[in-house]
């Protein structure tokens, strides 16, 4: 989402001209089948919403930063996995 689009924009591309720069293009690069990689992605979702929920009686920034780290590490991964099976 905002990922792409600033990337895109930063590259002076549109940021509505379709490209594979998608999470959901990495895992299938990876190896993933659609559905695992909506399994994958919904995944996802799921652990924040709930660290989320589980930090919501924390500072703001510790629960963002938090849920930033999360997503951030987990995207991590999938690269280096992606990265890994294409070569």
């Amino acid at each position: 989402g905002v990922r792409v689009f600033v990337l895109r924009a930063m590259k002076g591309i549109s940021p509505l001209k379709a490209d594979r720069r998608h999470l959901h293009y990495y895992l299938l690069d990876a190896g993933c089948s659609h559905t695992q990689a909506v399994g994958i992605i919904v995944g996802m979702n799921v652990l924040v919403i709930a660290l989320a929920w589980l930090m919501q009686d924390m500072s703001i920034y510790i629960a963002l930063g938090s849920c930033v780290m999360l997503v951030s590490a987990i995207v991590m991964i999938i690269y280096k996995w992606r990265a890994h099976k294409m070569q």
